[in-house]
């Protein structure tokens, strides 16, 4: 079962209560996010305070900038790979804080 800030599971069945309210979680996030269901999350969190967010910040911006160019069209060498519009980013950071003020 699935509350506000908590996840109540069956001890003895876990994985399988577990896997439900991830689905669930995930089906809810994407509906709210207008992010298809075969769309591509790239999730990052690069901390809430100022020092931790400047470091981590450069670096995704790297990677992800990297990995968009290796896995998506038209820049990918896949003739799979889909558009860059499937791709959503999403940066997660507690609101009002240092990290969210830098993020922004």
């Amino acid at each position: 079962m699935i509350r506000e800030e908590s996840l109540l599971v069956n001890k003895n069945h876990f994985a399988a209560d577990l896997e439900r309210c991830i689905d669930k979680v995930k089906a809810d996030f994407r509906k709210r996010h207008n992010i298809p269901e075969k769309g591509t999350c790239i999730f990052v969190a690069p901390g809430n305070e100022i020092k931790e967010t400047e470091f981590c910040m450069e670096n995704i911006r790297k990677g992800v900038k990297e990995f968009l160019l290796k896995y998506s069209s038209p820049t990918s060498l896949s003739p799979k790979a889909p558009p860059l519009d499937n791709y959503t980013t999403i940066i997660s950071v507690h609101k009002g804080s240092e990290g969210e003020k830098y993020v922004r």
